[in-house]
């Protein structure tokens, strides 16, 4: 869609547009107002039904989110839904007074410790949130995973294993699905999250393995993340098997599209930590009980 085409759509839901707009990789937003509030509207230009569809979801997310906003049970900071139409998909929300924390999916330099630690409780708040919503069950990692065709056959398989041993003890949460730090907002009394199209309940410590994908040039910020992993052998299985499914797709899409320097110099690094996954994974085999056989493939 043109800015042209997005601010007429917006107009009747109130929005204004001020002339300003940011173009991301999928989506472009208008800077404006709605309900005499700063706005942002944001419409996909990406026309592959993948991300029409994420943006769809991200709609609901912010409308079965906005009841919980103003009750006790969401905690966590969210841009404000101020409208929405299905049928272009168009979403218009608060601009709320704050600053990306980084511009880049992968960050150039070590991230400040005190940031990743803000990032991780504020995802924790979310993790923890208990109010219904039509969130999707993303789950079963085993079936993502075969249909990447990256991982061989026995690894699937012991994949599927220890994904079988996890969700037996462990219970689902609210993530955001795409925890790197330009997605959170730096304001004066804290963080926000932003940007909701992954959003979705998975297996505990999803987030933290994603940012350990997005964190793979930077030891120290590694090390962090390393605070907040637990002991308990199916927490432990539950974040390798995130951050090899997370590093499989990243590994993906740098295939599709490994048109820059910066995406040709990562692509060996993630085949690595792959690597240091699935081998990680191996090592946990030894604690499954016997009897436990896959049931996601």
């Amino acid at each position: 869609m043109t800015p042209d085409q997005i601010a007429e759509a917006a107009a009747d839901c109130g929005f204004h547009p001020n002339g300003h707009t940011i173009q991301t990789e999928t989506s472009l937003l208008l800077c404006g107002t709605a309900q005499d509030r700063p706005a942002l509207a944001k419409a996909p230009t990406d026309a592959r039904p993948f991300w029409q569809q994420r943006a769809q979801f991200e709609i609901h997310a912010y409308e079965d989110l906005s009841s919980a906003m103003v009750s006790p049970t969401l905690s966590v900071r969210l841009p404000a839904l101020l409208g929405s139409r299905h049928d272009v998909p168009l979403l218009i929300v608060e601009r709320l007074n704050g600053s990306p924390c980084t511009n880049a999916r992968y960050p150039k330099s070590p991230p400040d410790p005190a940031l990743i630690h803000s990032a991780l409780t504020t995802l924790d708040e979310l993790h923890h949130c208990r109010f219904p919503g039509r969130w999707t069950d993303e789950t079963n990692y085993p079936h993502h995973l075969q249909s990447l065709n990256l991982i061989n056959k026995t690894d699937i398989e012991i994949y599927a294993r220890l994904h079988t041993w996890a969700t037996r003890r462990l219970s689902a949460q609210l993530h955001h699905g795409d925890a790197h730090l330009g997605n959170f907002l730096r304001l004066d009394d804290g963080l926000a999250v932003i940007d909701l199209e992954f959003l979705a309940l998975r297996l505990p410590h999803y987030d933290t393995a994603a940012m350990w994908v997005l964190f793979g040039d930077h030891r120290s910020a590694r090390s962090v993340l390393a605070e907040y992993t637990s002991e308990i052998p199916e927490e432990q299985a539950a974040f390798w098997l995130a951050a090899a499914l997370y590093t499989t797709r990243e590994i993906v899409s740098h295939r599709r599209s490994c048109n820059t320097h910066e995406r040709r110099r990562r692509l060996p690094r993630l085949v690595t930590d792959l690597s240091v996954c699935l081998s990680t994974l191996r090592s946990l085999v030894p604690r499954v009980p016997r009897g436990t056989n896959p049931r996601c493939l």
